[in-house]
């Protein structure tokens, strides 16, 4: 797109940089820009187009029309834009900002705490003394050069298991409860992965939403930041969605932070929000469908 030097004034006078502009909107028809309400006649008067007329002040007359227009409104329109806006999400990164990654990590830890001494004395009474004396060699081998081999990880999950197995022939009633616990805690890790991905589609629910409002018709694109294409991505345009989408989308269970962009498990857990409840709720629903 030609743009002539009064265009390029209104432009820079918005701190819009030209070249930028240009690319980023392409060649805008008459009808998009309302070519016929600056009063010219000549329908080849459209601004870059008219290029036997460039003394016609309507296209940069039109251009200040349309901030004036922006700024009554409090926003960037996009209604001439020729190409998405490239959006990065980071669902995961967000919940982890908000806090909710700390809650999955304590409900973790919290419910294994409340097995701990169970599978401890279940697992001491169903080891070996051979099978004792080779984990207390690995331990050692562990303290002396920071590391096993793979082989010796190996044996251990098979000395783990051979006592497990032992524990379940012996109807050790532990054996159910360590059982209970470890799906328990699939169903954390089950429920947060459905909590992320809930996440970024509400996420680009608002984004979508609030850029349909300002005009936009081209849609977004979702791209790693790494491969956001630098020469169009509008770096103020993405940090004023993610401010709106941040404060915007809604939580699990506890619905849009608002204000709030950090909040302490505790204050989660008061909110409603548990791990440990939810990854019940799911293994419930599968014993009832079963």
């Amino acid at each position: 797109m030609k743009l002539y030097p009064d265009v390029i004034s209104t432009l820079r006078a918005q701190e819009i940089d030209p070249d930028e502009w240009a690319r980023e909107h392409g060649s805008p028809s008459i009808a998009e820009w309302a070519g016929d309400a600056c009063g010219c006649a000549d329908d080849r008067c459209i601004g870059h187009h008219h290029d036997e007329h460039e003394d016609c002040g309507c296209f940069p007359a039109m251009l200040e029309q349309h901030f004036a227009q922006q700024d009554a409104r409090g926003h960037r329109t996009l209604a001439w834009r020729t190409t998405p806006v490239s959006v990065v999400v980071s669902a995961e990164s967000d919940l982890e900002d908000f806090g909710l990654l700390a809650l999955a990590d304590q409900d973790q830890i919290d419910l294994f705490a409340s097995t701990d001494v169970d599978t401890a004395a279940m697992t001491q009474e169903h080891t070996t003394a051979e099978e004792t004396a080779r984990i207390a060699a690995f331990a050692a081998e562990m303290s002396t050069a920071g590391s096993l081999s793979a082989e010796q990880y190996e044996q251990l999950g098979e000395i783990h298991h051979a006592v497990l197995n032992r524990a379940k022939d012996a109807g050790d009633p532990r054996y159910d409860l360590y059982r209970a616990t470890e799906r328990l805690s699939r169903a954390i890790t089950e429920v947060w992965d459905r909590d992320v991905a809930a996440y970024q589609d509400a996420y680009l629910t608002v984004v979508r939403d609030t850029l349909t409002t300002r005009g936009l018709t081209t849609g977004i694109k979702v791209v790693d930041l790494a491969d956001r294409d630098t020469g169009i991505y509008d770096e103020d345009l993405a940090h004023d969605l993610r401010d709106v989408a941040l404060l915007t989308t809604p939580l699990p269970v506890i619905g849009a932070p608002r204000e709030e962009r950090k909040m302490t498990v505790d204050a989660l857990r008061a909110a409603g929000l548990s791990y440990i409840e939810r990854a019940r709720a799911v293994v419930s629903a599968e014993a009832a469908a079963e």
